[in-house]
């Protein structure tokens, strides 16, 4: 915090907050593996792939997830997608 910013910035301003903030970890392929399985009243088993790729100002990901079920349930799925774009030299 800045208490006396000077003329840089206007008369009316008296203190200035500057924030720094850190770039997303490294760019490249990343990659997230989730498995489990549970036995109760019928066997269950789920799989789930996460992906990411940065590049730049770039981010694609993708998500795949798998389910095997071996007793009746009602369910429903939900997808939600996120694009980001990242300013540079920030």
């Amino acid at each position: 915090m800045i208490q006396n910013p000077g003329a840089r910035y206007d008369a009316s301003v008296n203190a200035v907050i500057i924030i720094h903030t850190k770039r997303t970890a490294g760019e490249g392929l990343g990659v997230e593996l989730t498995s489990w399985s549970r036995k109760d009243r019928g066997y269950v088993n789920n799989e789930r792939v996460n992906l990411t790729y940065r590049t730049g100002r770039l981010e694609l990901f993708a998500n795949l997830f798998g389910a095997y079920n071996k007793k009746w349930s009602r369910s429903e799925f939900e997808q939600t997608v996120f694009a980001r774009l990242y300013e540079s030299g920030v």
